[in-house]
């Protein structure tokens, strides 16, 4: 028996869930986030989240790492955000 999904996006509402738990997100990292999930298993460059997440008003590398670390204190157990080193994130669950 396959597991269930244990992060949902609902697009229309801008929400995505955790083990079915909405998270408390701002926008940029609700576009962080999603783009992560839509992409899940594979890396994403840095510069693929800046060009898609909107939320940013520069190319500002720092930003995006102060939005990576909120995100990965609001996602449970078991559900990381890797870092490839200089090149750019993927989502594990």
């Amino acid at each position: 028996k396959e597991e269930p999904e244990r992060l949902r996006i609902e697009a229309d509402k801008e929400i995505i869930f955790a083990d079915a738990k909405p998270l408390d997100l701002t926008p940029a990292e609700y576009q962080v986030l999603g783009l992560l999930i839509k992409q899940k298993g594979f890396t994403v460059s840095k510069e693929q989240i800046l060009h898609t997440a909107h939320s940013f008003s520069t190319d500002n590398d720092n930003s995006l790492a102060v939005i990576i670390a909120r995100l990965r204190k609001k996602l449970p157990e078991g559900i990381e955000i890797k870092t490839a080193r200089g090149v750019g994130y993927k989502i594990l669950s």
